[in-house]
């Protein structure tokens, strides 16, 4: 999982697993990941999985992959997708709180607003948006003139980047905008960034990826209960959550650059700059999305 999502979800799904260790029915498994799909008469009825080097059986009428942009329960499944280009890949790191730092929340700061700074309580998460391919090429000109072009940028001076010390303090996330042509498969589902990766821009990868879980719940509980799964069932999610996927990641593309690999501003930030109105639609799609979720009670 990209460092980026950790540092987003893992709240997140702290709170989850507390809440569901509440239900008779809930198991978490932790350092437990995917390993093959189990097959009876050629029927997908379960899954296999790894705890170090223990194999487990897991039976189960639905396996739905949230295993993030590098799914392999979408590989396995043999999923086709489409590929959109992105421009830009980020750098991401930590950096302590200290007094006198102002009140961020989050956003893209700095001068040409290719530095991203998200607030996690007791550390700053940091972005330094590099063009694609590049990341070697900074590697190549050493850590001290990388901390350097950060801070020309940053809303920190130099002297806070010495707290980068060494390269696995900073992780690369290429950035991928894709979407998967079928989610689903008989037996099996993608939601998230498994379904649809998203651009960092906005940090929306994480809404939409909730809303999916959701709309998942929403339409699957009562066939799951009745143990009448069918395709047209799966069909419904993906067709909930198609449209507010696409219109996000259209948005994203329009506001990274022209087409999507251009190097170039696209003209989106400087409508926005224009019609100052808009970043309250803005603001609304990027906190809400385009298509809301409410989760059903099932009694």
């Amino acid at each position: 999982m990209p460092l980026y999502r950790v540092y987003a979800t893992v709240g997140f799904l702290t709170f989850l697993a507390a809440k569901s260790a509440q239900f008779a029915g809930f198991t978490l498994m932790t350092s437990t990941h995917f390993d093959d799909f189990i097959y009876d008469n050629n029927t997908l009825c379960g899954l296999t999985a790894l705890n170090g080097n223990r194999l487990i059986k897991i039976r189960a009428r639905l396996v739905v992959g949230a295993d993030g942009r590098q799914s392999a329960v979408r590989a396995k499944a043999g999923l086709t997708s489409q590929v959109f280009g992105a421009s830009r890949d980020v750098i991401w790191f930590k950096l302590s709180k200290q007094a006198g730092d102002p009140e961020w929340g989050m956003g893209h700061k700095g001068p040409r607003h290719n530095f991203i700074i998200i607030d996690r309580g007791d550390y700053w998460q940091c972005g330094f948006s590099i063009a694609k391919g590049e990341f070697e090429a900074w590697q190549s000109k050493g850590l001290a003139a990388l901390r350097q072009n950060i801070a020309a940028v940053a809303p920190f001076n130099e002297a806070r980047m010495a707290e980068l010390t060494a390269w696995d303090q900073l992780k690369l996330l290429s950035v991928r905008i894709d979407r998967l042509d079928k989610w689903m498969k008989a037996g099996v589902l993608c939601i998230g960034d498994a379904a649809h990766a998203m651009s960092p821009i906005g940090g929306v990868g994480v809404n939409l990826a909730i809303q999916d879980a959701v709309a998942t719940a929403n339409y699957l509980t009562t066939p799951l209960l009745q143990g009448e799964l069918r395709m047209s069932d799966l069909e419904k999610v993906q067709k909930r959550r198609q449209f507010p996927t696409v219109a996000t990641q259209f948005l994203q593309i329009k506001m990274s650059s022209n087409k999507g690999q251009s190097k170039r501003p696209g003209k989106m930030p400087a409508i926005v700059r224009r019609l100052p109105f808009l970043r309250f639609i803005f603001g609304r799609l990027i906190g809400l999305g385009f298509r809301t979720e409410k989760p059903q009670r099932f009694i």
